[in-house]
């Protein structure tokens, strides 16, 4: 039965690992996960061997060196397994807590974490019925597995958003109860009672913890990977609507070019005869149609590919003619614009695009708070090396369940006719041609965030990066 779970363990843990990995290839906290779960895999797989495969060879008294091959590969796999874990391990939870944040720093944590796994690779002997010693291992392995679970726990403590709150909670409960397993059973007990061999039944944890991972992969998402199919889903959804819009669109624009016409020459024949009636329904009609003709077109825009133009630019500047703009349109004299900048960062961006996407949320954030007005606030700081823009609002708020459906082509929570839902699908585009991310966070009664992260990451010592002391760096304009 021992030997079915630890060939479960062998099979779920790859799939997971491989799932890691290639969600996002570039991202360094998947990278080390995947290397962490790939080594409890290997693990597995070599009790598999010795419980399996090396008892079948000798009753089948293959040849002895044969035999002695097959030894030196489960060897290997356990001296892989047990030194891959806690470093992989230990490295995820570093980069996940963002406490490694250059390459500068990542390369000498690395090398220094390496210095106890080659001083016991070093002495390790594939002769031997134990490669190493387990109480060496304990001596750096336990420090590694305890350590990293302690950082999982303080990532979540101080984390102040409520979704990557959320996310790091799922994180600590997916990893530190097998982490802490492995660290009793594989570690601890071992040297003291190696002989009961209560390490077997690490596979019982490992398949637990890719039950509730596989949970929170469908609840929340973990380490992007949900995110990733939400947004292959919003994107093939685009393109299959937009493929169908420019369809309808041309077919609906010849006929209303037919009916165009038609109403031109009633216009003209009314004004001949004299019949004003006529004329004033042909008027009507005329400006119907050139209503219905932009609204195509606007649609069509909207679900178009966003293509961007990258170019050095300001983003104080930026943000300021968008208020300027916005403080322009008609309502917004009963809006409190409230900035708080706390950087003067020079970005490679599209002005237009993201210019067009700020006034979007704006105006969100101005309907939202109805004709009696309110405040938006907009911020703009560096997280973790990272340029983000909040636009909130003290607005009514969104309920949970739409939260979720906001990007979503057509989907709105207005009631007016005029809004097609497109414009936060368009400004998701934006931000996702830039390499972004536009993250979004609500609570009924309190108000909306929209938060707009450049990922790209931004250098500190850059002179163009400054601090503002002044030039409209806390401030507000609109009714006081």
């Amino acid at each position: 039965m021992l030997q079915v779970f630890m060939f479960l363990m062998f099979i779920t843990n790859l799939i997971a690992s491989f799932m890691l990995y290639f969600s996002d290839r570039r991202n360094l906290p998947n990278r080390w996960a995947a290397l962490f779960v790939l080594g409890a895999s290997i693990g597995a797989l070599g009790y598999v061997i010795k419980d399996t495969v090396i008892p079948w060879t000798m009753e089948s008294q293959l040849i002895n060196e044969f035999l002695d091959s097959i030894w030196i590969v489960q060897k290997m796999m356990l001296v892989g397994s047990n030194y891959l874990c806690p470093f992989g391990m230990l490295l995820f939870s570093l980069t996940y807590a963002q406490w490694i944040n250059t390459k500068k720093k990542h390369r000498t944590t690395i090398a220094i974490l390496l210095i106890p796994i080659m001083a016991m690779a070093y002495n390790t002997s594939f002769e031997k019925a134990e490669p190493f010693s387990f109480v060496w291992l304990f001596t750096w392995a336990g420090p590694y597995f305890f350590g990293a679970c302690i950082i999982l726990i303080i990532s979540y403590w101080k984390e102040t958003n409520l979704n990557q709150k959320r996310n790091r909670r799922n994180m600590a409960i997916i990893l530190i109860p097998p982490t802490i397993a492995t660290l009793l059973l594989n570690n601890i007990l071992r040297i003291f009672y190696g002989e009961l061999e209560l390490f077997r039944y690490l596979p019982v944890f490992a398949v637990i913890a890719f039950v509730v991972y596989g949970i929170f992969l469908y609840l929340d998402g973990v380490l992007g990977i949900r995110i990733r199919i939400e947004r292959q889903t919003i994107s093939n959804q685009l393109k299959a609507i937009s493929m169908s819009s420019s369809m309808l669109n041309h077919a609906i624009r010849n006929r209303l070019a037919i009916m165009d016409l038609s109403l031109e020459h009633i216009h003209s024949e009314s004004i001949q005869n004299k019949c004003s009636s006529i004329e004033q329904y042909a008027d009507v009609a005329m400006t119907e149609l050139k209503q219905m003709l932009a609204m195509i077109e606007r649609i069509q825009k909207q679900l178009n590919d966003v293509t961007v133009e990258l170019k050095p630019i300001r983003i104080i500047e930026l943000i300021n003619y968008v208020v300027d703009g916005f403080m322009k349109l008609p309502g917004s004299n009963k809006i409190v614009v409230h900035y708080e900048y706390s950087i003067d960062p020079i970005i490679l961006c599209d002005q237009v695009h993201i210019s067009e996407t700020l006034l979007n949320l704006m105006k969100n954030a101005s309907e939202a708070m109805g004709p009696n007005g309110g405040s938006i606030r907009i911020s703009m700081n560096i997280e973790r090396k990272q340029l983000v823009i909040k636009v909130s609002d003290n607005g009514p708020g969104i309920r949970e369940e739409d939260v979720s459906k906001l990007f979503e082509p057509f989907f709105s929570t207005k009631k007016r006719n005029a809004n097609f839902g497109l414009g936060l699908t368009y400004c998701y585009l934006v931000v996702q041609a830039h390499r972004g991310k536009l993250e979004v966070e609500s609570e009924l009664g309190t108000g909306t965030t929209f938060s707009i992260r450049f990922t790209q990451k931004l250098n500190l010592n850059d002179d163009r990066i400054r601090s503002i002391e002044s030039e409209r760096g806390v401030g507000q304009v609109g009714i006081n």
